[in-house]
C-alpha cells in the first residue's frame, strides 16, 4: 500500500501535525484532532466508509455511504458503488491557507449510466482547530444536451452518534425538541442530532438560502441527508444545465460534539466556527457602525423633508451612528425618484444634512416588488413575474399598498441591472452607509397560498419553468447583494426576512451575502414588546450570530424604553420612534451608554458573541433571562441580566464562559463603580449574585480580565 501524508507545516511522522490528508492506493482520509473521515474510491464510486469521533473514540459511520445524491432528468445517481454512476478520476490538495485544508475530488460519469458525460467535483474543507468539515459539490454537464438536476443531497451519509436509541433532534435553531425520524426545512440552518445517554451529538449545517433548505435525519435507517428541497415539495429545487454549464451547490457541514449539555453544542467551537470560518460579511468588516436609527415607526411612509430634518436634529447627540430613511421617500416603488411633494429638494440634501450632524445616512429600497403603475412597470410588463393565469403577480401580499396595486419584477430579467444601477447611484450621490433591501422576490412572508409563489413564465437563461424559478430567483438575490458589496464594500447591506420569503427567517446564506437581516417588526409597548425582542433573539442566536440580527421596533421615547434599549443591545442597537419627544436627560443617557458600548465593541467586539448555555431560559413574563457576550480570547465583554415579572429580586448566575485561571473585574458602567474582583473558577462554579430591585428592569455589567 502507498501512503502519502499532507500535513500542516511539519512532518506528520513526527506526530506534530494538527491536520492531515492521507492518501492510499484506494482510499483517502481526512484527520485532525477531532475526527478521522475515510473515503474509498475505485472505478465504481467514491464514498465514505468511516467517520470517527476521535474525542469520544467512537465510530459514527456504521456502513458505507452514498456520499451525495441528485437526480438527472428524474433518475437518481450517487457516489455509492451500488449506483454505478461515477468513478474516481483524480484529487488535488489546497494548503494555501495556514490551518486550513481543502481536498478536491473529481468524479467522472460511468458510460451507459444516467451520469454519462456528467462530472462531479467535491470539496472537503477542514481546519486544525475545528471539529467541523464543510463540503461543496459542483456538477458539470459535458454532454451535448440540456439536463435537469433535482433532489440534490450535497451530503448523504450513514451517520449515527453511537446508537440510534433515544436519539433526539434539536431543530428550529436549537429551540425545538423532536425525535427521529425528522425532516428539516427552512428554519434548520443547523440541526443537532443528540444522544443524551452517551452525551454525544452531530451538528448538521445547511448553507442554502431561505426556503430551499432540506435536512433529513433517519427517514431511512442510519441515513442523514443535507441539501436542497425535493421536486415534490412546496418550494422545489430544480436547475437546468445547458451543455458545458456548471452548477455549484450551497455548502453543507458536519461537526461532532461531546459534553453533558446539549445546549453547549451550539456554543464554544460551533460559535467559533461560524464566527471565523463561514464568511459572515459583518465579521469581515473592521470599521462598521454599531447603532442605527430608522424612520419606519411611528410614521411608516408618511414622511417628508421637514419632518425628517427635525428627527435628525433630535437624534444628533444621542450617539446613534446611522440615520436610516425607510419607505416613503420615493414617488413610486420601482422608479426610485424622490417624491416631489414630500422631498422637493430630493433626498441628497437630507443625506448631506444627516452627515453634517455627525451621522451617516441610510435608505430603503425594494429588490423586486414595486408599484404596478410605476413608469418602469408600465414600460416593461415583460419583466414581471407571472401567476398561474399568466398575469403579472404581486408575490409580496395580495392587495394594494398605499392605494397602489403591486407587481413583483423578476430578477431573471433586465430589471436586475436597472434596479442595481439605481441603488448604486443613490449610494454614490447620497454617500449612503446603509441600504435596506426589502419585500418579496420569489415568495412571501404573508401569502400562505403555495400556488402564489415563483414564476409561472420562463425567463431564460435563468429559469425555464416555475420549479426552476425558485432557486434562480434566490440566487439572483445573492448575486445582487454581492454586486453591491463589490462596488461598496463598506456599506452595510440589510436583506430583510421579507426578501427571504418567511417571517423571522435568517440563515448563513443571508449573512454571507448581506451584512444584517431586518428580522421583524414588533410594535408593542413594554413589557411585551421588549420581551418579544429578547425572545426572538434567543430563538435565533444559538445558531445565527446576533450581531447580524435587526429586531424592530423598540421606540426611543415610550415608557420603559430604556429596558427596550438594553433588550435590543443584545443583538445590535436599532431604535425607532419619534426622537423629537426625547428629553435632554434621555439623550444624555443614550449618549453615555452608546459611548460605553462602542468602547467595549472596540476592545472586545462583544457583539460577535452570545452565550446562554443552560443558565438562561427563554425570556418569559414570570422569569429572569439574559446572556453573556464574552470574548474568551481577549477576555472581556458585557453581561446582560433582565428581571421580568419575577417575585425574586436577587438571583445567582454561573458565568460559565470564563477562563478558570484568570481574575476578572466586574463593574457597573451606569454607576461608575466596581461590583467586585473574582476568580474565574469561582464565577464558573459558584456564580455571580445579581440584584435587580424592580420588575421589568435590566442590569448591564462590564467584565474584563485584570490578571
Amino acid at each position: 500500500m502507498i501512503l502519502l501524508v499532507f500535513a500542516l507545516g511539519v512532518c506528520a511522522a513526527k506526530g506534530l501535525a494538527k491536520s492531515e490528508i492521507l492518501v492510499g492506493r484506494d482510499y483517502l482520509a481526512l484527520k485532525n484532532e477531532f475526527f478521522w473521515r475515510t473515503f474509498r474510491f475505485d472505478k465504481a464510486g467514491f464514498y465514505t466508509t468511516s467517520y470517527r469521533n476521535l474525542a469520544a473514540q467512537k465510530e459514527y459511520c456504521p456502513s458505507a455511504s452514498d456520499e451525495f445524491a441528485f437526480a438527472i432528468d428524474g433518475r437518481e445517481v450517487t457516489g455509492s458503488p451500488s449506483s454505478k454512476s461515477f468513478w474516481y478520476d483524480r484529487h488535488t490538495v489546497d494548503v494555501s491557507q495556514p490551518g486550513r485544508r481543502v481536498l478536491h475530488i473529481e468524479l467522472v460519469g460511468v458510460l451507459g449510466s444516467p451520469a454519462e458525460k456528467i462530472s462531479v467535483g467535491l470539496d472537503y474543507i477542514f481546519y486544525d482547530d475545528s471539529p467541523f468539515l464543510r463540503k461543496g459539490l459542483t456538477i458539470a454537464n459535458k454532454s451535448d444536451k440540456e439536463i435537469a438536476i433535482t433532489n440534490l443531497d450535497v451530503e448523504r451519509l450513514n451517520l449515527i452518534a453511537v446508537s440510534p436509541l433515544l436519539t433526539e433532534v434539536r431543530s428550529n435553531h436549537g429551540q425545538d425538541l423532536t425525535r427521529i425520524p425528522y425532516s428539516g426545512g427552512y428554519n434548520d440552518s443547523v440541526l443537532l442530532v443528540w444522544n443524551p445517554r452517551h452525551e454525544q451529538g452531530i451538528l448538521l449545517g445547511n448553507e442554502a438560502f431561505g426556503v430551499l433548505k432540506r435536512t433529513e435525519v433517519y427517514l431511512k435507517p442510519q441515513r442523514i441527508a443535507v441539501g436542497l428541497t425535493r421536486i415534490d415539495q412546496h418550494y422545489p429545487f430544480k436547475k437546468f444545465l445547458a451543455p458545458g454549464e456548471k452548477f455549484t451547490a450551497p455548502r453543507t457541514f458536519v461537526g461532532f460534539y461531546q459534553g453533558e449539555k446539549w445546549q453547549d453544542a451550539f456554543e464554544g467551537r460551533y460559535a467559533d466556527f461560524v464566527r471565523t470560518k463561514l464568511g459572515v460579511r459583518f465579521f469581515e468588516k473592521r470599521n462598521y457602525p454599531f447603532s442605527f436609527y430608522n424612520s419606519w415607526e411611528p410614521w411608516h411612509g408618511d414622511i417628508n423633508e421637514n419632518l425628517l430634518k427635525e428627527a435628525v436634529d433630535a437624534v444628533a447627540g444621542t450617539g446613534f451612528e446611522i440615520f436610516a430613511i425607510d419607505e416613503g421617500w420615493e414617488d413610486a416603488l420601482g422608479d426610485w425618484n424622490p417624491d416631489p411633494k414630500k422631498f422637493p429638494n430630493g433626498v441628497k440634501p437630507l443625506c448631506d444634512y444627516i452627515i453634517s450632524k455627525g451621522m451617516k445616512p441610510g435608505l430603503w429600497f425594494s429588490i423586486a416588488t414595486i408599484f404596478a403603475d410605476s413608469k418602469i412597470a408600465l414600460q416593461h410588463p415583460e419583466w414581471a413575474i407571472k401567476d398561474k393565469d399568466r398575469k403579472p403577480a404581486n408575490l409580496h401580499q395580495i392587495g394594494p399598498w398605499n392605494g397602489h396595486d403591486m407587481v413583483t419584477m423578476s430578477l431573471g430579467t433586465p430589471w436586475y441591472d436597472y434596479n442595481l444601477q439605481k441603488i448604486k447611484q443613490y449610494i454614490r450621490t447620497c454617500r449612503l452607509a446603509y441600504v435596506k433591501i426589502d419585500l418579496a422576490a420569489a415568495c412571501s412572508c404573508y401569502v400562505q397560498d403555495y400556488d402564489y409563489a415563483g414564476d409561472y413564465e420562463a425567463k431564460p437563461p435563468f429559469y425555464k419553468d416555475r420549479e426552476s424559478s425558485y432557486y434562480a430567483l434566490f440566487q439572483r438575490v445573492q448575486d445582487f447583494l454581492d454586486d453591491l458589496h463589490q462596488a461598496f464594500p463598506d456599506v452595510i447591506l440589510d436583506c430583510t426576512s421579507e426578501v427571504m420569503g418567511r417571517c423571522n427567517l435568517t440563515d448563513f446564506a443571508t449573512i454571507q451575502h448581506a451584512d444584517v437581516n431586518w428580522l421583524s417588526n414588533f410594535s408593542w409597548d413594554s413589557a411585551k414588546g421588549t420581551l418579544e425582542i429578547r425572545q426572538l433573539n434567543y430563538d435565533r442566536a444559538r445558531v445565527i450570530p446576533p450581531a447580524t440580527i435587526f429586531i424592530a421596533n423598540p421606540s426611543f421615547e415610550k415608557e420603559n424604553s430604556l429596558y427596550g434599549f438594553f433588550s435590543i443591545a443584545q443583538s445590535i442597537p436599532i431604535m425607532l420612534g419619534d426622537p423629537r419627544r426625547l428629553t435632554a436627560e434621555r439623550k444624555t443617557w443614550y449618549a453615555k451608554w452608546l459611548a460605553w458600548f462602542k468602547e467595549m465593541e472596540r476592545k472586545y467586539r462583544f457583539s460577535a458573541y452570545y452565550q446562554v448555555s443552560d443558565v438562561f431560559d427563554r425570556p418569559a413574563f414570570s422569569n429572569w433571562d439574559g446572556c453573556y457576550k464574552f470574548n474568551k480570547e481577549q477576555e472581556g465583554g458585557v453581561l446582560f441580566f433582565f428581571r421580568n415579572d419575577s417575585p425574586d429580586a436577587e438571583r445567582t448566575f454561573r458565568v460559565f464562559c470564563l477562563n478558570p485561571g484568570s481574575t476578572y473585574r466586574i463593574y457597573s458602567p451606569e454607576l461608575g463603580k466596581d461590583i467586585g474582583v473574582y476568580k474565574g473558577r469561582d464565577l464558573i462554579g459558584s456564580g455571580l449574585k445579581v440584584r435587580i430591585e424592580k420588575p421589568y428592569t435590566a442590569l448591564v455589567l462590564g467584565i474584563e480580565k485584570i490578571k
